[in-house]
């Protein structure tokens, strides 16, 4: 069972391409659910390999590291 904790993931709500763009400028996001998870991977933003799963629930976490 995964509990997703409102005070954290929770913001504005924004359609698609706000959300890829949110993601593509940040150094850190973390993804959970099917919908942008797949829509991620389809933006190439991350790999299918780094998805894991808590129970049947996706979860994706990208990093971005600055040389």
């Amino acid at each position: 069972e995964m509990h997703i904790s409102p005070s954290y993931f929770k913001g504005n709500l924004v359609n698609l391409n706000e959300a890829l763009l949110f993601i593509k400028s940040s150094s850190v996001a973390n993804l959970v659910g099917k919908k942008i998870i797949l829509e991620v991977i389809r933006a190439e933003l991350a790999s299918e390999h780094a998805v894991k799963k808590i129970g049947s629930t996706p979860f994706l976490m990208i990093f971005k590291f600055a040389s």
